[in-house]
């Protein structure tokens, strides 16, 4: 009966110490985020493009001036036909310009909500594991 007893102890020992319990560790998941194009870059282009278009509108505006001084008809109508279109050229670099600040403007908040999602998910998942190691 010793013996029964005793081989069913040892048995019974390496069936329990046998089986490991392997735990899978999480895998860390790395989002990779573009950097924006840098404002200072964008503004200082920016700037001197606006800066630009905008002395040819006074230049052009200055030349109008002078030839309605001279009161020669042919000059007014190139001078006002380069007023017009400097002064279109000027407008559509504004449009441009609101419009690409936009578009900055939403891929920032959309990498802000992608950033957070990943957050969220890995927080989640840490969540998870922690609560399966408890197990």
């Amino acid at each position: 009966m010793k013996k029964l007893t005793l081989t069913l102890a040892v048995c019974g020992m390496l069936f329990a110490t046998s089986c490991k319990k392997e735990t899978p560790k999480p895998e860390e998941e790395t989002m990779e985020v573009a950097p924006p194009p840098a404002p200072a870059e964008m503004e200082a282009d920016t700037n001197s493009d606006m800066a630009k278009l905008e002395a040819d509108v006074k230049a052009a505006e200055k030349s109008l001036e002078e030839a309605k001084a001279k009161g020669d008809k042919a000059a007014e109508k190139l001078a006002q036909e380069a007023v017009d279109k400097a002064k279109a050229a000027w407008e559509t670099a504004k449009t441009k310009t609101v419009e690409a600040a936009q578009d900055v403007k939403d891929a920032a908040n959309k990498a802000a909500e992608d950033v957070k999602a990943g957050t969220e998910k890995a927080k989640e998942d840490a969540k998870n594991a922690m609560d399966k190691l408890k197990k």
